[in-house]
Parts: structure tokens; sequence; C-alpha cells
């Protein structure tokens, strides 16, 4: 924010804080709620840079597409299954709570990749010709 206007509006009796101030969250609450927003944007990158559609995560995990959208909106879906999908994609929980210099730079990083229980990579596959068109 532009620091004339925010002077102008603490001016004006405006007063700036935080989200866990403002909603009141405990430490632990606001602990909480970083880790579901880090877990739904690393699900969502994982499976997207893994060319892993959300039909095919969802058998992965024994449920549905409609669930999976749900997970990656982070809506109505427990912690638990947020980190069922994203271990399912091959992401590492240090990944997921260590702090990092860039956005999520561990779990996007480049390293070998996971296998699916039924052995099946899960690395981005090339683009066969009838997808290239």
């Amino acid at each position: 924010m532009d620091p004339k206007k925010r002077a102008a509006l603490e001016a004006a009796g405006y007063r700036f804080t935080t989200v866990q101030e403002f909603l009141g969250l405990s430490d632990a609450e606001s602990e909480l709620i970083e880790l579901r927003v880090r877990a739904v944007t690393a699900i969502r990158e994982l499976r997207r840079s893994r060319d892993v559609s959300q039909p095919q995560l969802a058998k992965l995990i024994g449920s549905s597409q409609p669930r999976v959208a749900k997970i990656e909106q982070g809506v109505g879906v427990s912690l638990d299954l947020l980190l069922k999908a994203y271990l399912a994609l091959g992401g590492r929980l240090r990944d997921l709570v260590e702090p990092t210099g860039s956005k999520l730079a561990k779990t996007t990083g480049t390293r070998r990749p996971r296998r699916t229980p039924a052995g099946k990579s899960l690395a981005k596959r090339k683009p066969s010709a009838a997808r290239t068109k």
C-alpha cells in the first residue's frame, strides 16, 4: 500500500492489523490455516507439473474427481485427505512444512519421480502426437 494513503487512513482512525489478530486466532490456529493453504497450493502445483489429471489423482487416493476438485479448492476436506493427496503425488512432508526462500520452491523442484503403488511413474509425460494438435 502507498505509504501516503496508509498514513491518511490511519489519521482517519483506520487501524492496520494481521489476519490472525483481526480474526482472533491463536498461534496454533494460524499455523494450521497456513499448513492447509500450503498443502492445497502444493497439491495443485504438483498435480499439474506431473501431468496428472484430477481423475487420475482420485484413483490414486481412492476417491472421486469432484472430491479432488474440492481438495484443490481446500473446501470441505480434512487435513488427512489433503496430506494423502500430497503424498500420493510424490510430495515430501518436510518440503511442505519447512520454510523456503521461494514459494514452494522445494515442492516443485526436480528430483527422481516417485512411483505409485502400482509402479507407474508420476513424472511429467511427453505429449503424444494426438495431444499436440
